[in-house]
């Protein structure tokens, strides 16, 4: 090897290398946009969760109150029946 093909070996392999860093630097950036995206999407499940939670008191609540009346109205259904 001269020293024409070692200079322009050393060139094609910064250019390589400058090519691998851009690339590097653009797939950090892809990942932290998807980083952040996930975060956001955690948060938004995080809430939704919290929604259901709250939705599943509200409808089990709603359920006892419907049964609690449900036997109250049998009770005076028996008692009148009985008189």
């Amino acid at each position: 090897m001269n020293l024409f093909d070692w200079i322009k070996n050393k060139k094609k392999i910064e250019r390589e290398i400058e090519s691998d860093d851009l690339q590097y630097q653009t797939l950090l950036i892809k990942y932290g946009k998807l980083e952040k995206d996930y975060i956001k999407l955690l948060k938004s499940n995080d809430e939704l969760m919290e929604k259901n939670l709250e939705r599943l008191g509200t409808i089990s609540d709603l359920r006892k109150k419907l049964n609690k009346l449900k036997r109250e109205l049998k009770k005076k259904e028996v008692t009148e029946n009985e008189k």
